[in-house]
This record gives structure tokens, C-alpha cells and sequence, in this order.
């Protein structure tokens, strides 16, 4: 199966693409990639907070901009384009040419409130995993604010970088060479930060990550169609060690008792099975759970035709003899049944050993929904043999 890979971006990410998470927008193709099972998306809580603030800030300015605009229109305070001074306007004449809009301004906290809520659902949607700041090490981050190490750039900025060095340290307590994260950002301190990390990959833009997704895709699709390949082309061999283990008894589990939604129970309670016939009927690939350049793990489906001889004694109608304490007249049925299964097989396929099958683990379950036909079986004994030629 195809792992994710592990991205997140700072603020300024979030910013330069204008907030902007309509339809076919740069962000909005960010939530159909972690859809898809491409990526999986971490943020700071830094850059989530930062990324609120942003968008409340943003709707305050704009609140505060309109409010001015409708204003000036019902105030009569502007000028047209030759200058001249114009008369104020009613709201009524405004909203018949239109523009109520213009006029029904919300609230500058309905408004913030809107924005943070219009982040949140971008937060949800993309199923945002967010690192927290516990474990950051303080002392460690101090010492590289005095030292002047990365993020911290230009000393009479260096308070500024606190954000980024403690963004940097959730990052690094989180990530490692066993589970790799690429980083989209243009901060030069942040980039610097993590120049030296062999599990960190910096990207400046999220056109740049997508393009990598696309490559990653590409050659994931090769290999995987090259799996599959290689699983077809042992299709007819597991076939025959499907059947091969079906020999072995254990394998399959066969119930001659069946129970109504009420627990009522039909059937028989045999106490003895033995499979008399077996084969495949098909057998197909399902998925493919694991591959790489050693091995592949993949689950195929199995229908097979399996047939079985299952004796019980006929309790129900023997006769107790409360003298000698023992049934009388005790029969054993043998009961044939004959079944049509579907099952799934589950397949190791060793490629650095000529794409030998390496482990088959599957089992076989059979009762009512693949039973075929149930009959008894008809006794063959000489001796009947013997009677039915002496009448004639």
C-alpha cells in the first residue's frame, strides 16, 4: 500500500495563496491529495493560530473598509471622476440598482468569528494532525537565540524567529529518518534550521509539492503494476498450493448447525468429517498491501468446490434402554455435504528469491450460505448387498 507522505507549511504558505480555498484553488487541491491518501498534512500550533489571527485581521481590515465605503455613499462624501461633488444617496435607491451589499455591513467580531471558522473548516477538511509544543526543549532555543543559530538570523530581529525556532524543534521531536517530512516554506531561517536534516525535505511552494506528488504517483503506479504483474504470473502456481493445503484438514472448518435470529438451531451435530474432494474454481488478485524491492504481500480471492462425508449418531431416534442404561436401535448417519466457498488467501512473494511464494495463510469456513446440496449417504454395506440379490 502506498504510504503518504508527511507534509506541513508555515504561515506565510498559507498567506501568499490569498486564503483562497474555493473549488479549484491551490489550497483546495491540497485536502483532495490527503483525500486521495497522498499526504498527510501536520501544522504547528503556532501556524495555526498564526494562520486565525491572519484571516481575523483580514476581515476586520475588510469590515473597516466597507463600513468607510458605505459611508461615503450615504453621506454623499465623494468625488466623481470630473471632480465633482456629489449628493448623499439613500439606502433605498442603493439596494434597487443592486448593491444591498454595500450597505449591510456584518458586525467586525461577526466577522472575525466567520474568518476563524472559515480556517477551521480548511483544517478539518485537510484532517490536520497538530503539533503541539510539550516536548519543545526551551533551554535548547534560548541557547541558539544567544548563539545566533537558525531560525534566529539578524540580531535586532531574533525576537521575532521565537515562532520558527519553536515550529523547528515540534518538527524535529516529531519526524525522523524512519518517517520523513517534506517542508513547504520560503523562510530563510526556517530553511536554514533544517538544512542539515537527512529526514527533512524543503520545498519553497505548494505548485513545487505537487509537482513531487505527481512524480511519486507515477513511479508508485510502475511498481505497483509491476507487482501485479508478478502476482498474476504465480496465479495458476498458488492455484495449485491453495489445493495442495486444502489436504490439510485443518484448514478448513465445516458446521453441519445452523441458528435462526431467534437461536433456534436445525441441522447436524456431526462428530466426524472427512473432505473427499477439492478444487479451485477461480482465483483472482484483490489488493495489494506491501511491496518493494524484497517482497509483496497481497491478498487474493479463492472460490472452491469442496466436498465432505460427515457421520454423527442418530440420538434422536434411537431408543433409550433405562434398563442396561444405552441407546437401542442407534444408527450413524453419514451425511454428504457438497459446498461452493469464497475465501481469501493472503500471499508473501520472496523477489529477491525468484518470486517464490515465501507463506500462503488462509482458512476455510463452511455452513449454510456455501452449501451446495446435503443428502445422506446411501449405505453400501455387502451384507445389503447381499439381500437385494437374494429377492431377485
Amino acid at each position: 500500500m502506498k504510504k503518504p507522505l508527511n507534509i506541513t507549511f508555515d504561515t506565510n504558505i498559507f498567506d501568499e495563496n490569498n486564503f483562497d480555498l474555493s473549488e479549484n484553488s491551490t489550497l483546495s487541491q491540497l485536502i483532495k491529495y490527503v483525500q486521495q491518501g497522498d499526504i498527510t498534512v501536520f501544522l504547528s500550533n503556532i501556524v495555526i493560530g498564526e494562520m486565525k489571527q491572519h484571516c481575523k485581521d483580514y476581515a476586520k481590515h475588510i469590515t473597516t473598509k466597507l463600513r468607510k465605503t458605505r459611508d461615503d455613499l450615504l453621506k454623499g462624501s465623494f468625488d466623481g471622476n470630473n471632480g465633482k461633488k456629489h449628493h448623499s444617496v439613500s439606502e433605498d435607491f442603493i439596494n434597487a440598482i443592486g448593491y444591498p451589499y454595500a450597505i449591510q455591513i456584518p458586525d467586525k467580531t461577526e466577522a472575525e468569528q466567520a474568518a476563524v471558522t472559515y480556517i477551521e473548516r480548511f483544517i478539518k477538511s485537510a484532517k490536520v494532525n497538530v503539533m503541539n509544543s510539550e516536548s519543545v526543549d526551551l533551554d535548547q532555543i534560548f541557547c541558539d537565540y544567544f548563539d545566533t543559530k537558525p531560525p534566529f538570523e539578524i540580531a535586532e530581529k531574533k525576537k521575532n524567529e521565537f515562532p520558527d525556532a519553536v515550529i523547528a524543534a515540534q518538527i524535529k521531536n516529531r519526524f525522523s529518518n524512519a518517517e520523513p517530512i517534506y517542508i513547504v516554506t520560503k523562510d530563510n531561517g526556517l530553511k536554514k534550521a533544517f538544512q542539515d536534516i537527512s529526514y527533512c525535505t524543503i520545498v519553497s511552494s505548494l505548485a513545487e509539492l505537487y509537482q513531487i506528488i505527481i512524480d511519486k504517483t507515477n513511479e508508485y503506479k510502475e511498481r505497483l503494476a509491476e507487482a501485479q504483474d508478478i502476482i498474476n504470473s504465480k496465479i495458476e502456481e498458488i492455484k495449485r498450493l491453495v489445493n495442495d493445503d486444502l489436504d490439510d484438514e485443518s484448514k478448513i472448518t465445516l458446521s453441519g448447525m445452523e441458528y435462526d435470529k431467534d437461536g433456534i438451531s436445525s441441522g447436524y451435530d456431526y462428530d466426524e468429517i472427512y473432505f473427499t474432494e477439492h478444487h479451485i474454481d477461480d482465483l483472482k488478485l484483490f489488493v495489494i498491501d506491501h511491496f518493494d524491492d524484497n517482497s509483496i504481500i497481497a491478498r487474493l480471492r479463492c472460490i472452491a468446490y469442496i466436498e465432505a462425508e460427515c457421520s454423527y449418531d442418530d440420538y434422536e431416534n434411537a431408543v433409550w434402554d433405562s434398563e442396561d442404561k444405552e441407546y437401542m436401535f442407534l444408527d450413524r448417519i453419514t451425511i454428504v455435504e457438497k459446498h461452493q466457498v469464497r475465501f481469501a488467501i493472503r500471499v508473501v512473494i520472496d523477489r529477491n528469491n525468484d518470486n517464490i511464494v515465501e507463506s500462503l495463510k488462509f482458512h476455510v469456513f463452511l455452513g449454510g450460505d456455501s452449501r451446495l446440496d446435503r443428502h445422506e449417504k446411501e449405505d453400501k454395506s455387502p451384507e445389503i448387498e447381499y439381500y437385494n440379490n437374494s429377492d431377485e
